[in-house]
């Protein structure tokens, strides 16, 4: 099971690496548009969608949307330290 467990994790990296390579594309093109990199309308929508993908799988809402909101700030911090506004 521990292996399963390693494959897990590494396939958990991957996504991540993924999902912050799109950020820099999407971010990149804000930049281009001139546009804020924050929205917060779709940040709701997201925390709403994530809650619902919590319960589906029966995990509890309130961690999922910790673990995201560490995830995004990671993003963010990123963003603003390679000097692009947030808002």
């Amino acid at each position: 099971q521990r292996r399963r467990i390693d494959a897990i994790d590494a396939q958990l990296v991957a996504l991540l690496a993924e999902r912050a390579r799109v950020v820099r594309a999407i971010w990149d093109e804000k930049e281009r548009r001139g546009a804020p990199l924050r929205d917060p309308q779709r940040e709701a929508a997201i925390q709403a969608d994530l809650a619902e993908l919590a319960r589906q799988h029966g995990l509890e809402p309130a961690a999922v949307a910790a673990i995201f909101a560490h995830i995004v700030g990671v993003d963010l911090h990123s963003g603003l330290r390679a000097g692009q506004p947030t808002t």
